[in-house]
């Protein structure tokens, strides 16, 4: 199982650490009070306090923004990036819970880019069977979705 798997660990870890760093700027964003998910395999990682609201952060720490503010590769800076994508059983999740409004924020350095979930099939498309190992050194396939980044809001984190 790869909850098991050290890689996936180590990632989990970073990420519970990235979402107490970041859970003021996306109350912030959203403009609500924020609690986290009960359960850390939550499908969602926040959910608002008083209103039907959840969230999601992912942190793209394999991203930068370029000299023209554009978002890249770390490890390949002259390749553009128009999608952040996440696993699509979140947006079936969301898609189950219409009464819930749903965000996704991914972390790109100090930008977050925000997309209230909608099934707008413009906004993004689906990636069937994707294979790639996460970064935790086991491969699996996963359909994900890919939305436009020109489709998320962009919001720099100041302190």
């Amino acid at each position: 199982m790869e909850k098991y798997n050290k890689k996936f660990a180590e990632q989990l870890k970073y990420g519970k650490k990235s979402e107490r760093e970041n859970m003021e700027y996306i109350e912030q964003i959203l403009n609500l009070k924020l609690k986290e998910a009960d359960d850390e395999y939550s499908h969602f990682d926040f959910f608002s306090v008083d209103k039907p609201v959840m969230a999601e952060l992912k942190d793209r720490r394999g991203l930068t923004i370029s000299k023209n503010d554009n978002v890249v590769c770390k490890n390949k800076p002259w390749m553009c990036v128009e999608t952040l994508f996440f696993d699509k059983h979140k947006l079936d999740y969301s898609r189950g819970h219409p009464e819930l409004d749903a965000y996704m924020v991914w972390k790109v350095e100090n930008d977050l880019f925000v997309w209230k979930i909608n099934h707008n099939k413009t906004d993004y498309y689906i990636e069937s069977d994707w294979n790639h190992d996460f970064g935790i050194e086991v491969n699996r396939t996963a359909d994900v979705v890919n939305v436009y980044i020109d489709k998320c809001e962009r919001y720099e984190i100041t302190s």
